[in-house]
């Protein structure tokens, strides 16, 4: 993605442009966005390089400032891990553009992020992706603002927002035109998670999608992901008993257009509910071995239920009755239930 102001002889006159590695997963990715945005607003860098997943490009399109994306696929990145080639392979054009660059990751990318920095001619800084146990309970986000700000870069970040491209919005409402679908006019519902002991259990999703469709009978639309082979049978069953539809294998612009098209989103902890929340879709979103004082979605219509499970439990459901698992749901969260039927009257 290359536009004015971030060409390849340094970006827009008299603008910053900063560089930075980012692999994390989306929901990290996500949480990451508010950091390019307040550089941006606050700090006055109007182009980034950034060296992350080539689908990440589609959560920052409609941003004021420039971006180009970059892969690790030049030979420079597998020489930094090798310590016969890192000295001596040519650093390429692109990492010496930025004015600094950010390597954000976890603990054990220091020793790459120290080699890079004897390399490159301008400062090279390391940052923590995301907290460990001893660095407290705060939010993501502000871990990271907190670190940038040590380093001479501070920000207030807000809450992630996303806006997804009007072709992929054109796109998705033709999908959903032609099941007799229309925007705000369903709820999407995702299941699943990057981590199986962070999905709720499928018996306690059958309540509950049991309760919604007694509390506020409306279309659903179930999502499903990479990671998610192990629920399909459950989530097939669930879209036949509820007269819902299951889509899979979409691009990740025209998963953030149908969650923006959404009345409601209901997930785990993952990615697709971070997405949701940055695109403003009312959304409840349930916790279970992860904190959610650090890996809540942030954002205005977001509504958190922590709940507690074995991993046992996860894949067990049953097939003969939606409604037989014991447990307590029509309490999930009493405002977000609000909002839900709010969103169709």
């Amino acid at each position: 993605m290359e536009r004015a102001g971030c060409n390849r002889d340094g970006g827009r006159e008299g603008g910053r442009r900063l560089g930075f590695l980012h692999q994390g997963a989306l929901g990290d990715f996500v949480l990451f966005v508010p950091i390019l945005d307040a550089l941006y607003g606050q700090r006055g860098v109007e182009c980034f390089d950034l060296w992350t997943r080539p689908g990440y490009r589609a959560l920052l399109e409609g941003k004021p400032y420039a971006v180009q994306i970059h892969g690790l696929e030049a030979p420079f990145w597998d020489a930094l891990y090798r310590d016969d080639a890192w000295e001596e392979v040519p650093i390429p054009e692109d990492l010496l553009r930025p004015e600094a660059f950010f390597w954000v990751g976890q603990p054990g990318a220091r020793p790459w992020v120290q080699r890079l920095g004897e390399r490159l001619p301008i400062p090279v800084h390391w940052v923590q992706s995301f907290p460990a146990k001893e660095d407290g309970k705060g939010p993501v986000t502000r871990f990271v603002a907190d670190q940038l700000g040590s380093l001479g870069w501070p920000v207030d970040p807000d809450p992630p927002q996303v806006v997804p491209l009007g072709s992929a919005r054109e796109t998705v409402e033709r999908w959903l035109v032609a099941r007799g679908l229309g925007p705000g006019g369903y709820g999407l519902v995702h299941v699943g998670s990057g981590g199986r002991a962070k999905v709720w259990p499928l018996a306690r999703w059958q309540r509950l999608l049991r309760y919604m469709d007694e509390t506020l009978p409306v279309p659903l639309v179930f999502l499903t992901g990479p990671a998610d082979d192990a629920y399909v049978p459950f989530v097939d069953h669930m879209a036949r008993r509820f007269g819902g539809h299951r889509v899979s294998g979409w691009d990740l612009d025209q998963v953030a257009a149908l969650l923006s098209l959404a009345g409601f989103f209901v997930g785990c902890d993952s990615g697709v509910s971070h997405l949701a929340a940055a695109v403003g879709t009312c959304s409840l979103v349930i916790f279970g071995p992860t904190d959610p004082r650090v890996w809540a979605p942030r954002g205005p219509n977001v509504h958190v239920f922590q709940d507690h499970w074995t991993p046992e439990e996860v894949l067990n459901w049953d097939l003969r009755d939606p409604g037989a698992a014991i447990h307590t749901v029509s309490d999930v969260c009493h405002r977000f239930f609000q909002c839900m039927v709010g969103a169709f009257h």
